[in-house]
């Protein structure tokens, strides 16, 4: 599912969002040594009458079952959309 932001598609920027959140996450990991993390993200959307909000949500798990959360993080961004 995407959100027409403005005349441009929000999918493109929540993709540069889990970009940066990669970085962020490569740092703390490197305290954190497991063999193989796990990961998940989820994009949320919602809309009213006048913005839409994207929420991803992101989180790396150290063992195959995703018992051991390693990382967690999430963003909220907020567009104006036009009429």
């Amino acid at each position: 599912m995407t959100a027409t932001v403005g005349g441009g598609i929000a999918n493109a920027f929540a993709t540069g969002v889990v970009g940066a959140i990669l970085g962020s996450m490569t740092a703390r990991l490197s305290k954190y040594k497991a063999a193989n993390y796990w990961m998940v993200t989820k994009k949320y959307y919602a809309k009213d009458a006048v913005n839409v909000y994207i929420k991803t949500s992101f989180q790396v798990y150290s063992n195959r079952a995703r018992t051991k959360l390693a990382y967690s993080s999430f963003q909220i961004n907020k567009y104006y959309s036009p009429k």
